[in-house]
């Protein structure tokens, strides 16, 4: 929840600033959009691979449009994916994965977590690796990066002598 909750909030969302959700999920990936003044964009999925695909994706989509949080449901990730990543890109829309159930999946060349800007792992008692609780992001995105690293200290901006503080973040 966290992980995504970090990323979300990455966006600087407004209330007109939408991101679609598939609608078999856990409540954690609407409520981190909720929680960072987003609007939800609940989308189906498809029945033979129980991810979003490109189709409903496209359907959507408007202009308000900002994220996407695709959701590796039970390890299995969008067959599509090549084109779900073309089109988003196009668009200028954010990949958010959620990868909770993911670690090790991938598809062609792609690995969980490598497909956008963020990579959201959990490590809950009932995931393929557990430590109880937490979690782990990914991301090759060098800003998002230092923004989460600084989230996940309570805000703390950390190249700096003293302990200062310029967003609330947690631990």
């Amino acid at each position: 929840t966290s992980a995504l909750e970090i990323s979300i909030s990455y966006l600087n969302l407004n209330k007109k600033d939408e991101v679609i959700v598939p609608t078999q999920s856990f409540i954690a990936d609407g409520s981190s959009v909720i929680t960072n003044k987003g609007k939800i964009i609940f989308a189906n999925i498809n029945p033979n691979t129980f991810c979003l695909d490109l189709k409903e994706i496209k359907n959507c989509t408007s202009k308000n449009t900002k994220a996407i949080i695709l959701v590796h449901f039970g390890g299995y990730m969008p067959h599509d994916i090549r084109a779900i990543r073309s089109f988003c890109k196009k668009k200028n829309i954010k990949i958010i994965e959620d990868c909770a159930h993911a670690i090790g999946s991938k598809i062609d060349r792609y690995k969980a977590g490598t497909l956008g800007l963020s990579g959201c792992f959990s490590f809950f008692s009932t995931k393929t690796i557990t430590t109880a609780e937490g979690g782990m992001i990914t991301t090759n995105d060098k800003k998002f990066y230092e923004y989460a690293l600084s989230m996940r200290t309570r805000g703390n901006i950390k190249n700096l002598s003293v302990e200062l503080y310029d967003k609330i973040g947690r631990n």
